[in-house]
């Protein structure tokens, strides 16, 4: 999901879990435990509110707060985006059918009054990004729902039964895709749990030790070993790159260094601390991703028709693809597809985007491959 619902965090982009906790969600999606999984599809995201005055849709937290996009609005901001315009402005269109009648209850209690939004995923045919589905559709996710209270967004906890299966204008209306997952070979388990206790044991970390205290001892050796700071000074800075909530300003750290230095660390934080964290927490993506194929592998896609045939389609267009960037005469190219392909598995790719779950109080997901493929096709489309 993207637009107004927000970036739903990888398990190695929660810094704050423990190792501990890492393992324990290994073990309790292998075990098939997890509860409130659902099936993460690949469309386009918006929020729907519905009022006295009808539906209203958002793709941000500006328009949250100001009560939602009327079909005019939603029409005039996607002037000129082809099928992203269509997309929306028919779903809006699908969603106005559906609650057209609906009751003064359901608009007070349901959407309070147009100011509780509620997250879709639209999927339309011309629109696609990699995944190619059997048809027009507007799901409703579980989460996120977002409320304005005195012109603040807080999330709240509301799961109606929308409509499921409904057809309305060659479009059909889902509620979430929940999917029992299966229980994983012990050999895939200790594998992976084997591979994360090599890497955090090369830093003597524990159970205990979260991401980001492992990320710290890996910077700060490199922060000192590249600026020849004072031990103190070195400990801020690696704060600073590693984004801890307690870090100093890069203001106030360069108030103690000589002016000398104050530029080159300014530019080491700016410009190299990105790639330390990158570096780092690297080996634990790898490590995640082959476990979550694993895990993928075994999810029937929602709304695919033939799953073989739409994993071979992926595969060879993501090889084609590649073949092409890497003769190109585009320098950009070149360097993004060999960026982007290093510890990459294309064999890995499946005709799903990925499952969501709740666990330790955050939304999270596990995509194997996805966020590569899409990166990848959406480079070639787009930005070359």
């Amino acid at each position: 999901m993207g637009g107004s619902a927000g970036h739903i965090n990888h398990i190695t982009e929660c810094f704050d879990f423990t190792f501990g906790e890492i393992k324990d969600i290994i073990l309790r999606v292998s075990a098939g435990k997890m509860r409130g999984v659902s099936v993460k599809c690949d469309g386009q995201n918006l929020v729907f509110s519905v009022s006295h005055c009808g539906v209203r849709v958002a793709r941000n937290k500006s328009e949250i707060i100001s009560g939602g996009l009327t079909r005019e609005e939603l029409t005039s901001k996607f002037d000129g985006r082809g099928p992203i315009q269509d997309a929306f402005v028919s779903a809006f269109n699908v969603l106005s059918k559906a609650f057209l009648n609906v009751s003064d209850d359901v608009i007070k209690n349901v959407f309070a009054n147009g100011c509780r939004f509620y997250s879709i995923e639209v999927i339309y045919g011309p629109a696609k990004n990699v995944i190619e589905y059997d048809g027009n559709h507007v799901i409703f996710h579980d989460t996120p729902v977002f409320e304005v209270i005195d012109k603040e967004i807080v999330s709240v906890n509301y799961h109606p039964n929308f409509p499921d299966n409904v057809e309305i204008d060659g479009w059909t209306l889902h509620r979430p895709f929940h999917v029992c997952l299966k229980q994983l070979d012990n050999d895939v388990v200790q594998r992976t749990l084997s591979k994360i206790n090599n890497l955090i044991g090369d830093v003597e970390c524990s159970n205990e030790d979260t991401l980001l205290d492992y990320l710290k001892i890996c910077v700060l050796k490199d922060a000192r070993r590249d600026l020849l700071l004072a031990p103190v000074v070195a400990a801020h800075v690696t704060n600073r790159i590693v984004k801890d909530d307690n870090a100093l300003s890069l203001t106030e750290i360069k108030k103690m260094l000589p002016k000398t230095q104050q530029t080159q660390v300014s530019e080491y934080v700016k410009n190299v601390g990105p790639q330390l964290v990158q570096k780092y927490v690297e080996p634990f993506d790898v490590v995640i991703k082959d476990f979550s194929f694993e895990v993928l592998k075994h999810v029937q896609p929602a709304l695919v028709c033939d799953h073989e045939w739409e994993t071979n389609r992926i595969k060879d267009a993501l090889r084609d693809i590649i073949k092409e960037m890497r003769q190109t005469e585009d320098v950009k190219a070149k360097v993004f597809v060999e960026k982007e392909t290093t510890n990459f598995n294309i064999d890995n790719t499946l005709p799903v985007e990925g499952i969501v779950f709740n666990c330790f109080g955050k939304m999270l997901k596990l995509t194997a491959n996805f966020g590569r493929v899409n990166k990848i096709m959406g480079f070639y489309r787009y930005a070359r």
